[in-house]
């Protein structure tokens, strides 16, 4: 069955322009991001350079409950009921503005209690305004809805440009680790306030947002377990820098901070293309399963296939792109570049995978996806971090994500589906090997 002309005319075509507005930022953002990136590791050195990129991992463990979940189902509510626009965005905004502040308490009280140096403190300070200012990517949430992640995509780019030319400008004062979280706040700041630019000029003031307590409750009703998945997710993400601190050193976290950043900056994809089909995967379910799931399959063979490609490429180039970038004071991370880029293979296909379970309302799921991920991945630092550093935290994130991506949509007859589908996309390969090859024992 195709895809109805209605449907292709409505969604498909501004569906894919926002993919290309935001592949067109990540894409600036890759180059022009990781060359300010390289700058400032090479400028600082692995010890300072590992205590921002600590106090950064820290302060994204704290903010992964901000968003309490609600982003995916938000969209979703603003695509079937754009009439319930400004209670929705009004409601989303004050509940992360609230959890943002208690957020940045956390903080405040944590860093009134532990043992660290006053600069380290001082920059996990600082860096932890982020916290608050998060509540502000709400406006993203209307443009993802409406197809317009354009708006986002330019405020990113403006605000990446101007903070990149501080960031240089501060390397030619040769000035010390603290301003460079000053500017990596800033850089944050800078983008929701053009945010809120953009979505005055267009859509009219925000102040016609309203707080509705009744549809924050039924939003939260939804969202819980998407808030416990959000928090795991990041312990995943975010737990083996953190660890590789309190377990090894600043300058192992230097050495790791800057391998993942070549495997991570290629994370942007699955994403951009995802988000911007989202609309059209929930209007494709509204028509018919067939489409849904035929959708579904093709999108994660894309995603596959783009993610392989990625990891063999880095595999040749890994050793001398980390020298060319970093320096030899950072040549140990190539070792884990080369293992933690094939964790694309399973973050291009969760990309899809969430969107899934949120479409499907199996939002419990999801917690229990990032739960075991979050668990699996701790328990494998514990055991390779003090053996192996950072190549140990490269192996443990890789084999958890295999687990919180696959290896649990097996656990319950409701999600198989899903994972029948990752499973066959992993093998297509294979199979096409055999296939080609029983059809050339035929033909001779």
């Amino acid at each position: 069955m195709g895809i109805p002309q209605k449907l292709k005319s409505k969604v498909t075509s501004g569906s894919f322009k926002s993919t290309l507005w935001l592949l067109s930022e990540r894409m600036i953002k890759m180059g022009l991001g990781f060359v300010i990136f390289a700058l400032i590791a090479r400028h600082l050195g692995p010890e300072d350079f590992g205590l921002l990129n600590y106090s950064i991992a820290f302060v994204a463990l704290v903010a992964s409950f901000t968003p309490l979940g609600l982003s995916g189902l938000v969209v979703r509510e603003l695509v079937k009921y754009p009439e319930k626009k400004d209670r929705l965005l009004g409601s989303t905004l004050f509940l992360r503005f609230l959890t943002g502040i208690i957020a940045f308490c956390f903080v405040f009280f944590f860093i009134n209690t532990n043992e660290d140096s006053s600069l380290a403190n001082i920059i996990l300070f600082i860096v932890s305004f982020k916290l608050i200012l998060d509540c502000f990517e709400t406006f993203d949430l209307w443009f993802q809805s409406i197809v317009k992640s354009k708006y986002t995509a330019v405020a990113k780019i403006i605000s990446l440009i101007a903070v990149s030319l501080v960031n240089i400008f501060l390397i030619y004062l040769d000035v010390g680790v603290l301003y460079f979280a000053i500017a990596t706040t800033v850089e944050f700041g800078l983008v929701y306030i053009l945010l809120f630019i953009i979505y005055t000029i267009k859509f009219g003031s925000p102040l016609k947002w309203k707080f509705d307590f009744n549809l924050s409750k039924q939003l939260l009703a939804q969202s819980w377990p998407l808030i416990f998945s959000g928090v795991a997710a990041v312990i995943y993400l975010k737990s083996d820098q953190i660890m590789l601190r309190w377990l090894d050193s600043e300058v192992a976290v230097g050495v790791y901070s800057s391998a993942v950043r070549l495997s991570e900056v290629w994370f942007f994809l699955p994403t951009a293309i995802v988000t911007s089909l989202f609309p059209a995967i929930i209007k494709a379910k509204q028509e018919s399963s067939s489409l849904y799931n035929d959708m579904l399959q093709k999108i994660y063979y894309l995603l596959f296939y783009l993610s392989v490609a990625l990891a063999l490429i880095v595999m040749l180039i890994g050793t001398p792109l980390i020298n060319f970038a970093y320096g030899a004071q950072y040549a140990e991370g190539a070792i884990i570049l080369k293992i933690h880029i094939w964790t694309a293979v399973f973050v291009f296909m969760r990309a899809l995978l969430s969107k899934w379970l949120i479409n499907e309302n199996l939002l419990l799921f999801s917690f229990v996806s990032h739960g075991l991920g979050a668990l699996s991945n701790i328990a494998l630092n514990l055991l390779l971090i003090p053996i192996y550093g950072g190549i140990g935290a490269a192996i443990g994130t890789l084999l958890s994500f295999s687990v919180s991506t696959v290896l649990f949509t097996f656990f319950s007859k409701k999600t198989r589906v899903a994972g029948y589908m990752m499973v066959k996309t992993i093998f297509d390969p294979i199979l096409r090997l055999v296939d080609f090859y029983k059809k050339g024992r035929k033909s001779s």
